[in-house]
């Protein structure tokens, strides 16, 4: 993709004329009601977290409410989506992040252009990575961990926060450099991801460190090296993971953004407020012990940085084998589990051909690790249904079927760590969608329990 970087620096810089539109007149009353502020991951993330951090601050200052607003899905296409489309008011904005300008390249097919429909307003922290793993896997170091994935081939397990996200990228680019073959498993938000690697289902994850810092103080996951150059104040004993994997460097970051053409008086205003947010030693306090640093920057400073950083990734993610919009598409990581598809596509196939009982003893007679299997490429189809698809373009059938399948997975097996995680991917997955898709799930999972 060619990526409209001079547009887009003319955008960041606001230098133009008000629009003489009806919500421009109003601009200098900004904001006269409450501000909607749309996260593209599900509630409890680092995107979140640092949403409802610098919400609450402009709240305070501007007295009027800023709600953040959860809508995952897509890589934060969705809600991208939503507030391109939005008016141009400063009423509805986007906590943008990284993974907006890794989907530049990831995605091909975007009914817009984050470079030339978003315009930069403040940004908010950078943050680097951590891998972390569960505590019974047997490393203490990056190098450890190296030569106990490559004795185990396809045996380990790392969870991402989501296709396109920082932990699927961090991690996909160690392996690509390590030349690991660990098992990618995707999950909504770091929230969802987290519960698991503590819990063993998964072993190992390249986290943002504000969702995970507490989890490593008490001892519930093993850090074993940051994604940064040098070694984080907040985790001083920890080694970066280049010392092990030369070259090898990642970080993120977020801010706020609006649609292009908002007046640049309402984003004066807001750059203004956040910025003395990340002046302010109670602030930054706060985002020290998360594990982040506050990144201050004009709108146009943003916009040149968003710019850079979106060509710097899309040629790590083109030539240095990051992970491919095809790869999303196809299930990210799940190649390793190819042995598996042909008991998944028949237990997906169409519901009028299907013999229920019979699928339900074939499913209760497999091996543990064959169950976990079947659990990943269930969870890879239900990402692909609720996360990649647009929520408009869903096949209700299809969604019928795979109700009816993961019903069939909670009947057929007695583990209550199965159980559980039916319930709960199932439930997270039509919390987001409307009622017919509830019901076609909730009537065949719910009611089960």
């Amino acid at each position: 993709m060619n990526f409209p970087r001079r547009q887009f620096l003319q955008v960041a810089a606001a230098g133009g004329a008000v629009p003489a539109l009806p919500w421009a007149v109003s601009a200098l009353d900004y904001p006269a009601r409450p501000v909607r502020l749309l996260v593209g991951f599900a509630a409890g993330g680092p995107l979140d977290t640092s949403a409802r951090l610098i919400g609450q601050w402009l709240s305070k200052q501007l007295g009027q409410q800023f709600i953040i607003e959860n809508r995952p899905g897509a890589g934060t296409n969705l809600a991208t989506e939503a507030v391109v489309q939005a008016n141009p008011d400063g009423y509805t904005l986007l906590e943008c992040s990284a993974s907006n300008a890794w989907n530049m390249t990831l995605y091909n097919n975007l009914s817009f252009d984050f470079l030339r429909d978003i315009a930069p307003v403040a940004s908010v922290r950078r943050a680097g990575g951590i891998t972390e793993v569960n505590p019974s896997v047997p490393a203490t170091t990056v190098a450890e961990f190296i030569a106990y994935a490559k004795a185990n081939p396809g045996k380990i397990n790392m969870a991402t926060s989501g296709p396109g996200s920082a932990s699927h990228l961090y991690g996909e680019l160690f392996k690509k450099m390590t030349g690991v073959n660990i098992v990618t498993v995707n999950y909504r938000s770091s929230a969802l991801a987290l519960p698991d690697l503590i819990g063993g289902e998964v072993q190992v994850m390249f986290d943002v460190v504000i969702s995970s810092i507490g989890h490593i103080r008490t001892g519930k996951l093993r850090p074993l090296g940051v994604t940064t150059v040098e070694r984080l104040q907040v985790l001083p004993d920890v080694p970066p993971i280049g010392d092990f994997v030369p070259g090898y460097e990642a970080s993120s970051w977020d801010g706020i953004s609006a649609p292009a053409d908002t007046p640049p008086e309402i984003i004066t205003t807001l750059n203004r407020e956040v910025n003395a947010a990340l002046a302010d030693p109670g602030f930054k306090a706060t985002l020290a012990d998360l594990g982040v640093e506050p990144f201050s920057n004009s709108p146009a400073a943003f916009g040149k940085f968003i710019a850079h950083y979106t060509e710097k990734w899309g040629k790590v993610i083109r030539h240095q084998g990051g992970v491919t919009a095809g790869d999303i598409a196809q299930g990210a990581g799940t190649r390793s589990l190819q042995q598996k598809l042909a008991l998944f596509d028949h237990l997906v196939g169409t519901a009028e051909q299907r013999d229920w009982e019979g699928d339900a003893e074939r499913l209760g007679s497999l091996e543990v690790k064959d169950q976990l299997d079947f659990r990943r490429l269930l969870d890879w189809q239900i990402g692909r249904l609720f996360t990649l698809q647009n929520s408009t373009s869903i096949d209700a059938d299809q969604t019928v079927r795979i109700g009816k399948t993961a019903s069939i997975a909670h009947q057929a097996t007695s583990r209550d760590k199965f159980s559980v995680w039916i319930n709960r991917r199932h439930r997270m997955a039509c919390c987001q969608r409307d009622e017919l898709i509830r019901t076609c799930v909730e009537e065949r999972i719910v009611a089960d329990n």
